[in-house]
């Protein structure tokens, strides 16, 4: 029994250590170093929990985990099968893998349970290594991290900023709670200035998913203050340089669609959304395929600029700069809510705490899903999945 007890605090110790490493360091090393603890960690405590008949310190799963498990894994085999039902080349492959991957950890690790200073640890050696990035080197702007291949960054900047402010609201100590939010709101600062419009959106729609998760005491002073916050930051915001440019980018874009020029940031992206929504009608359930070229090829686009548009689009372009057209056109309808489902599932529980703590990765990659191909990026998807699975095991009571 005492060895039981010895492996038991040895693998929680083990995991939470892995999953504080992950949320501090997701944001500036590769994704193979900073995921790689926590897979390994899981993989092992998966052959414990699967080989050992006394399943001491394992709790058995309640039916959301256990869909939160089966839908990374329904989502992931879904996709393999598309995958395969096109043709597609191998790197194809790597994204399902990935949610096949997620669900053998998610199962040991919801079960073993995560520590809430561990997710404390994590996240605030994450602000920590964030700020001193932008003190250090970094000027803001640009795709791609500073310090890796990680197109559209500042996606994954946002969910870290959500995840700290939720967990100032979640967090009970008065000081504690104060460091939080003043790390918060300095991550909003990085956000901006990250120069990446979809990387707002996590922010913007976080209000409505408090509103919800609080919708039974919400109450005319709340309202008041998220609106006057809001404000707030949208009058600080628009005095950088940065924000200001990426403003005047967007008003440019839509005089030029006007004038059925669209071959511009937000017209490409309504381009490779009409067509895809096109293509998709064909093939409902399974979806177009992964021949990206076809999908403009075969567009009936209803004038000459769209035309234009549409084919140098087709030749440029490999993603559909939104993460439920990617979904449709690639998978279907049976995979779009199988992504819903996942989204849904990931966020939803019966306690409030729990379901800020699962905003991040939930609503977060819902939100930055719109306007990106969150689901394609290595740094996002990832984080759904190895941050979703660590949030849902934290143990908050």
């Amino acid at each position: 029994m005492t060895d039981t007890t010895t492996l038991s605090k040895a693998t929680s110790i083990v995991l939470g250590f892995s999953a504080a490493w992950y949320l501090a360091t997701y944001l500036t090393l590769k994704g193979s170093i900073s995921a790689g603890p926590i897979l390994i960690s899981s993989l092992i405590a998966l052959i414990i929990w699967l080989f050992t008949r006394d399943k001491h310190g394992f709790k058995p799963l309640s039916k959301n985990e256990q869909l939160w498990a089966l839908l990374l894994f329904g989502f992931g085999a879904w996709s393999i099968f598309t995958v395969w039902l096109s043709s597609g080349t191998s790197n194809l492959y790597e994204v399902p893998a990935k949610f096949i991957i997620g669900s053998l950890i998610a199962i040991p690790l919801m079960a073993k349970g995560i520590n809430f200073s561990w997710i404390k640890a994590g996240v605030i050696g994450g602000c920590l290594s964030l700020a001193y990035l932008i003190i250090s080197s970094y000027d803001g702007g640009g795709r791609f991290s500073p310090v890796m291949n990680a197109t559209k960054w500042g996606n994954a900047v946002a969910f870290q900023t959500l995840l700290t402010i939720c967990m100032a609201v979640i967090e009970k100590n008065r000081i504690q709670k104060i460091m939080f939010f003043i790390l918060g709101i300095a991550g909003i600062y990085a956000t901006l200035i990250t120069g990446t419009r979809g990387a707002m959106l996590p922010l913007l729609i976080a209000p409505a998913a408090f509103a919800f998760v609080y919708r039974k005491s919400l109450n005319l002073k709340y309202i008041a203050g998220v609106l006057g916050s809001l404000v707030i930051v949208f009058t600080l915001a628009s005095q950088l340089t940065i924000v200001q440019n990426r403003l005047n980018n967007t008003f440019s874009d839509f005089k030029q669609m006007e004038n059925d020029n669209h071959y511009t940031s937000i017209g490409i992206r309504l381009t490779m959304w009409r067509a895809g929504l096109q293509a998709t009608m064909h093939s409902p359930l399974t979806g177009h395929g992964y021949d990206f070229n076809s999908v403009f090829t075969n567009y009936e686009a209803p004038t000459p600029g769209l035309a234009e548009a549409a084919k140098r689009i087709g030749h440029d372009f490999r993603l559909f700069h939104s993460a439920y057209i990617d979904t449709l056109v690639k998978t279907g309808l049976i995979g779009f809510f199988l992504f819903l489902g996942l989204l849904a599932t990931g966020f939803w529980s019966r306690s409030k705490h729990k379901m800020l703590i699962c905003m991040a990765p939930t609503v977060g990659l819902a939100a930055a899903g719109l306007t990106d191909s969150a689901l394609a990026l290595g740094i996002t998807s990832t984080y759904l999945i190895v941050a979703g699975t660590i949030l849902k095991a934290t143990k908050l009571d």
